[in-house]
């Protein structure tokens, strides 16, 4: 009898040591859900010798160059700009600015938060737990390494490919 309850216990202990912690948020006047708390743990302070690393004026376009990719990701890749606070935004090459308005740092979908450690991004951001419209999200770090201008990232376990231009070089 000890052992049947110890054995409920012990499967009790890895059901939930397997689950990870959700988050969820409530949505503005726009549907946006956002961040009531800052709920980021890669808060550290960057510093100049970051900025050697990273260009906080420049944007960095996906590129799929030697990378698996169909026609709809090639005609729509991700761009990112990094900000000087910590923050990224990411947007996509066609909906670029579509919705500067009603998103800004504490919108789920704005972005995140990025640290740097030598040449190596950790990138910050949260991503909904079913594929469907939900407000329950979980946390995801990504780990990349930054190579002269470019930014080679694993997304899920996707290799994704990032390389610094400016915005002329991009939209004109």
């Amino acid at each position: 009898m000890v052992t049947k309850y110890f054995q409920i216990i012990v499967v009790v202990f890895l059901c939930n040591s397997c689950v990870y912690p959700s988050y969820k948020f409530e949505e503005n006047k726009d549907g946006e859900p956002i961040l009531t708390t800052d709920l980021y743990t890669l808060n550290d302070e960057l510093t100049i010798e970051n900025f050697k690393v990273i260009d906080t004026s420049s944007y960095y376009i996906e590129t799929f160059q030697g990378l698996d990719s169909n026609e709809e990701q090639r005609a729509n890749p991700r761009i990112y700009k990094f900000h000087k606070d910590g923050y990224y935004k990411e947007d996509s090459y066609l909906y670029f600015g579509k919705f500067d308005k009603e998103r800004n740092k504490k919108s789920v979908y704005y972005g995140g938060k990025y640290k740097l450690k030598g040449d190596t991004i950790y990138l910050e951001s949260f991503y909904p737990i079913s594929g469907g419209k939900t407000n329950i999200y979980s946390k995801v770090i990504s780990k990349g390494v930054i190579k002269n201008d470019t930014i080679y990232i694993d997304f899920f376990g996707t290799p994704h490919k990032y390389v610094k231009k400016k915005y002329k070089q991009i939209f004109d």
